[in-house]
């Protein structure tokens, strides 16, 4: 079977994807914390060694299991995002309150989901 985020997307809610991505994180970062000893590393080259020495406890299908989920995630996340934005212009919110929601300028806000709102919720761009 091929994983792909389409066919994780439609199996999987984002609640989900991110429980079994955090699984295989730690899965595979548990492994790599056995196989270290930070106390017998000094140089920036005795890093990069012990790291491409390092093996991972995910095999070949997980590991792509890991990346297409990192992709539905975000998909989903911006999903979320664009009905939380619809939610807030609903609810009255103005651009500046929503790009400060999401750590941006109004006119930022509004740029990054022009394409994703009705024109009525859209309104005008704000000039900051």
């Amino acid at each position: 079977m091929t994983i792909t985020p389409e066919v994780l997307d439609g199996e999987l809610s984002l609640s989900a994807a991110a429980n079994r991505l955090s699984y295989l994180t730690r899965k595979d970062s548990e492994n790599a914390a056995r196989s270290t000893d930070p106390a017998t590393t000094n140089t920036a080259s005795e890093i990069w060694q012990d790291f491409h020495a390092t093996a991972t406890a995910l095999d070949t299908e997980e590991a792509l299991e890991l990346l297409a989920l990192g992709e539905v995630i975000s998909r989903k996340a911006h999903e979320s995002d664009t009905a939380a934005v619809t939610a807030a212009r609903l609810a009255g919110a103005d651009w500046a309150d929503i790009g400060a929601a999401v750590g941006l300028t109004g006119a930022e806000a509004w740029d990054a989901h022009q394409d994703d709102l009705a024109p009525d919720l859209l309104g005008d761009r704000p000039t900051s």
